[in-house]
């Protein structure tokens, strides 16, 4: 069985428990995530970097609970508060504003570290990681979430907590969640995952061996990292590395082709 996670987690829980059984089958409507860049504290590292790699993966969790639309919080940064509230000072942007930059300008003690903005908006990294995903799921359909194990485990390795993963956390695991493209296309999505929140100061993210056989079709694979670069062209038959950072897989679907939805473009 395939553990259940965050927002597909979340998407069950509410149409299971909360939503009445005549409204099941609507779609829910993610109307905010998100993951702020900065400011980082003693318990959980925030950094750009965090931040475009959450982006793909709540997107792709999205689609796979059935939510339509993911929505991310916020495009710009635009909240602040008092110079003695630090978490008042959370930049969820995908882009630095010069409204920010002013307002931190008197407050600096809440809000440490550089901001360099080009007014009037900057865009992050998370800005492109936006645009990446949007541009390779454009057409594809939720198929199913994959069920693989890391080449790690494959021997008969028993994972175990503590070490470089952090107390309570195991070897990171491949999440990954397939996608047909009609008419005979699939997208797989995949990262390496353990289980802990993306920036926990008590755990290291670490990285994963995915095999690729029995996900794709003949034909190449190509690999897009998470910020629309080329990661190279895989068979079938080749192993991929991943990391926290998501990875879209673009290739051929296994079992043939997919028949068009009437709305497999909306």
């Amino acid at each position: 069985t395939t553990r259940l996670r965050e927002l597909v987690a979340k998407a069950w829980v509410v149409r299971e428990n909360v939503v009445p059984d005549r409204f099941r089958a609507l779609p829910l409507v993610v109307s905010e995530t998100g993951l702020a860049a900065s400011p980082a504290d003693p318990f959980t590292d925030r950094s750009e970097a965090l931040q475009a790699a959450y982006v793909g993966r709540a997107l792709t969790r999205g689609l796979a609970a059935g939510a339509d639309p993911v929505i991310w919080y916020t495009a710009r940064d635009n909240l602040w508060g008092a110079c003695d509230r630090p978490y008042a000072w959370l930049t969820f942007g995908l882009m630095r504003s010069a409204e920010f930059a002013e307002a931190m300008a008197d407050c600096t003690t809440a809000y440490p570290g550089e901001y360099v903005v080009e007014p009037p908006h900057t865009a992050r990294p998370a800005w492109t990681a936006l645009a990446t995903a949007v541009t390779l799921f454009r057409g594809a359909r939720f198929e199913r979430t994959l069920p693989v194990r890391p080449e790690s485990w494959a021997a008969g390795r028993t994972p175990r907590s503590g070490d470089a993963y952090g107390s309570g956390a195991v070897p990171p695991a491949v999440e990954a969640h397939a996608f047909t493209i009609p008419p005979r296309g699939r997208l797989v999505v995949a990262w390496a995952d353990s289980g802990a929140r993306l920036g926990a100061r008590s755990h290291t993210p670490g990285r994963a061996g995915m095999a690729l056989e029995g996900f794709f079709g003949s034909g190449p694979i190509r690999a897009v990292g998470h910020l629309g670069q080329e990661r190279g062209v895989f068979s079938a038959s080749d192993s991929l590395e991943v990391g926290p950072e998501p990875v879209f897989l673009v290739g051929t679907d296994p079992s043939g082709p997919v028949k068009r939805s009437p709305r497999s473009d909306s």
